[in-house]
């Protein structure tokens, strides 16, 4: 068996053996680097993908103390009833977190738009439904989390 078969079946096996019973924790974000000299943002999203619209036409500006300037939301369209809870929950806890910060996100669903969600997934996986990444003015992924989410988890990378 190759090595991306086992580390397929073993992911698959781990979310098997998760369930929908118990809540993600947020992981630990991109991995940084001991070099202090290192840039600390993971690539800019590919260029076919778009940066979410501002819906008040004001213009995408971030918080001054937030080093996120967009937010990606991935949930699932067709999700049981414990996914859905969790996409609710973290969905609200996200609208908390902002508090009225003009912090343009994205919003998208893992199942029905799996070729806009790919680049994401790309620079972190996926392992928990929903998954809320963040991302600093150069398009570098800042954070991100996976799974129900409190709006404190939120707040502490929005507002460091």
């Amino acid at each position: 068996m190759h090595r991306t078969h086992l580390v397929a079946v073993a992911v698959i096996a781990v979310l098997a053996l998760a369930g929908c019973s118990g809540k993600a924790e947020a992981n630990s974000g991109p991995r940084a680097s001991m070099d202090p000299a290192a840039p600390t943002a993971t690539p800019a999203v590919p260029p076919a993908t778009s940066p979410a619209a501002d819906p008040t036409g004001a213009g995408a500006v971030s918080t001054p103390s937030s080093p996120v300037d967009r937010i990606v939301f991935v949930g699932k369209e067709n999700a049981c009833q414990c996914t859905r809870t969790a996409i609710d929950a973290s969905w609200t806890a996200l609208q908390e977190a902002l508090g009225g910060a003009s912090i343009p996100i994205e919003k998208l669903t893992i199942d029905t738009q799996a070729a806009q969600v790919a680049p994401y997934r790309d620079m972190q996986a996926i392992l928990a439904i929903p998954a809320i990444y963040f991302f600093d003015a150069l398009g570098g992924l800042v954070n991100m989390l996976q799974g129900e989410v409190t709006a404190d988890a939120i707040r502490a990378i929005l507002f460091p």
